[in-house]
């Protein structure tokens, strides 16, 4: 019962794993710079969220945060639907610290229970990072 409950707590997780393989139909995330962790919105250029934020969430998070994955009594649960799904994305989100919030820390690994789906530093933090900061329009 223990070895079950023990891989329940930690199928996401993949401590080793960096940022996975981009399907060839996934848009590129353009940051727009290199300074990735400017919380003024004005270094970098935001994603859009519907065509490449969500996605980005979607492809690393929706595996366990799905309403049977292992993470579907979480805040975040994907629905499969962008405009549903911002509602809780948002929650996770502070504009005015765009570095710590939640989404980002949990992404990085920061008290996830299924590890590093980002690599901190990485092109993906960075993404979140910068829209965020700019205020994570919809």
């Amino acid at each position: 019962m223990a070895l079950v409950l023990s891989f329940a707590l930690f199928a996401c997780a993949d401590f080793e794993r960096g940022p996975g393989p981009v399907p060839p139909d996934t848009a590129t995330v353009d940051t727009g710079s290199s300074d990735a962790t400017d919380d003024s919105g004005g270094g970098c250029t935001p994603g859009d969220y519907a065509t490449e934020i969500y996605p980005l969430l979607q492809l690393s998070c929706d595996s366990c945060h799905s309403s049977s994955g292992s993470a579907g009594s979480t805040g975040l649960v994907f629905s499969g639907s962008a405009d549903d799904d911002y509602a809780a994305i948002s929650g996770l989100i502070d504009t005015g610290n765009a570095a710590s919030s939640v989404l980002v820390k949990k992404a990085v690994g920061s008290g996830h229970g299924g590890g590093a789906v980002f690599s901190a530093g990485g092109e993906e933090e960075a993404a979140l990072i910068c829209w965020i900061s700019s205020g994570a329009p919809q």
